[in-house]
């Protein structure tokens, strides 16, 4: 079968029962777990899991979901297929690309499929978790708590192995590991926002999801949960101010100027 026999099927598809869809797609991935490549031994709950997860909807849609196995299902949580698999080690996640990369050519899922499943997801680069430093550990229980276990930027909510620690002002704009300066968020929030400041990151926000996020943080306040400063600092930007450096080298006077946010 081709790709462009593939292509039309789609809307007939979704009308077939459950079991013939997981077939489709045990089919899809060659009998194996997409995520990491695991054979299926007709033991465990595979499940039929959203590439990208999409809120409120529980619809089995085909060019949407994928198979995976019952260990990734639970270590993957809330987080994207191919957000887990960046999380992987090097030959997993060189496996896991050149395995959608197999299917698409032999037909077996349509491009639009291959692109949910590559989106974002480069197999040189690993997305490392950020741990916090040892003599913080005891703040993660309260980071966890302040947000209820979910994304401070997306609201989406995580399991424990795909969280990861994120600083509010980055360190490369002067930002210090301290528990005022951190907040729990996805693996995909955390890559997505780098080492650009929350109002910056925010702006790429539609305007519905801005406010969504003010209200989530507001909420944080007003349940006692966040404290007023790490809110200023989430939602504050006017407190930024510059610092000037000078320095003598071989007998002549340079000034370093150097913006950075209050924490």
């Amino acid at each position: 079968m081709n790709h462009a026999q593939v292509q039309p099927l789609w809307g007939a598809i979704d009308d077939m029962a459950k079991g013939e869809k997981r077939e489709i797609l045990f089919k899809e991935s060659g009998y194996r777990c997409m995520a990491c490549g695991k054979r299926w031994e007709n033991t465990g709950v595979w499940s039929m899991s959203q590439i990208i997860p999409v809120r409120h909807s529980r619809q089995v849609r085909l060019d949407g979901r994928t198979i995976i196995c019952e260990e990734c299902r639970d270590k993957k949580g809330h987080a994207s297929v191919p957000g887990y698999v960046g999380t992987l080690p090097f030959r997993k996640r060189l496996a896991y690309w050149s395995r959608v990369d197999r299917a698409c050519r032999k037909g077996l899922i349509t491009q639009h499929k291959r692109n949910l499943l590559l989106s974002g997801f480069n197999p040189f680069r690993r997305i490392r978790n950020k741990k916090i430093k040892k003599r913080s550990l005891k703040y993660s229980k309260l980071l966890w708590e302040e947000t209820r276990g979910t994304c401070i930027y997306c609201g989406i909510p995580l399991s424990t192995g795909a969280v990861t620690y994120d600083h509010i002002v980055p360190r490369s704009l002067g930002g210090r590991s301290c528990f005022e300066n951190y907040v729990i968020a996805c693996p995909d929030c955390n890559v997505a926002k780098g080492n650009l400041p929350v109002d910056e990151f925010i702006k790429s926000y539609p305007e519905k999801k801005r406010i969504t996020f003010v209200h989530r943080v507001n909420d944080m306040v007003r349940c006692g949960r966040m404290s007023k400063k790490k809110a200023e600092i989430l939602l504050n930007f006017e407190n930024r101010h510059t610092r000037c450096f000078r320095f003598r080298f071989f007998r002549r006077l340079f000034t370093v100027t150097v913006s950075q946010t209050r924490i």
